[in-house]
């Protein structure tokens, strides 16, 4: 069976959808036939990716409010009847020190990182058990082990949400359920530019998003990457 025939009609939740590696994914995996549900905070930016894509359900949603979780799912529910993928994608990195990190950031990041990629994992489950198949796609950060300075809120997330994609894959393999974590370094995101500046970071230590976009849509489509299920696959352009 081909790479593209294997997708067709599936459905696949992505946050953080409306910028960077999250619209990458959403348009690749448009054109590979996936019913996209697209989730952000932002209701212009994913209208205009909904808008590019061939079959794609926007939903707006601050997925930091726990109450969101169910209502993602149900309206992907209602939508196609079925979910085959989810990719917790978004992500929230305050750089501050840690004298400067209040406790409503240090929430949010946990929230939005860590908390939101298990809520969803949760309110999916059922429909993947059901299904016996499915794929969950964490994606992590290179911070998760070496973080930049002020990144300590974001790197303890991601080092958590590593964990959690373990632990939910080896639970999940008797369902055929495959959970798999994605850590890039780098990325040319506008997230990572709010950050760092060109002349600390040039372009060329950096991952264009589509390249890790085209990792995750292997990751979900299977072949040998099945057999990472569990594993936080690292990514770096250029050593530091």
């Amino acid at each position: 069976m081909s790479f593209q025939s294997n997708m067709q009609n599936r459905i696949v939740i992505i946050t953080g959808a409306g910028r960077g590696i999250g619209r990458e994914l959403a348009f690749l995996l448009s054109k590979q036939g996936w019913g996209v549900v697209l989730v952000s905070r932002t209701k212009d930016e994913i209208a205009k990716v909904a808008a590019a894509c061939e079959s794609a359900l926007p939903v707006v949603a601050d997925i930091a409010d726990a109450k969101s979780w169910p209502k993602i799912v149900a309206r992907a529910m209602k939508w196609r009847g079925r979910i085959d993928g989810l990719v917790n994608n978004a992500g929230y990195a305050p750089v501050l020190s840690v004298e400067q990190t209040t406790p409503a950031e240090f929430k949010r990041a946990i929230d939005v990182n860590l908390s939101a990629a298990f809520g969803l994992s949760r309110e999916c489950w059922p429909h993947l058990v059901k299904q016996k198949s499915g794929v969950i796609v964490n994606v992590s950060s290179m911070a998760a082990k070496d973080p930049l300075d002020g990144f300590h809120a974001y790197g303890a997330a991601k080092a958590g949400l590593n964990l959690l994609t373990l632990s939910m894959a080896r639970e999940g393999a008797k369902h055929n359920i495959r959970v798999h974590g994605v850590a890039p370094g780098a990325v040319e995101t506008g997230m990572f530019r709010s950050i760092v500046d060109e002349k600390t970071w040039p372009k060329s230590k950096t991952l264009p998003p589509g390249e890790v976009a085209e990792l995750i849509a292997g990751i979900l489509d299977g072949g040998s990457l099945k057999f990472t299920s569990g594993e936080t696959i690292y990514l770096r352009r250029s050593p530091m």
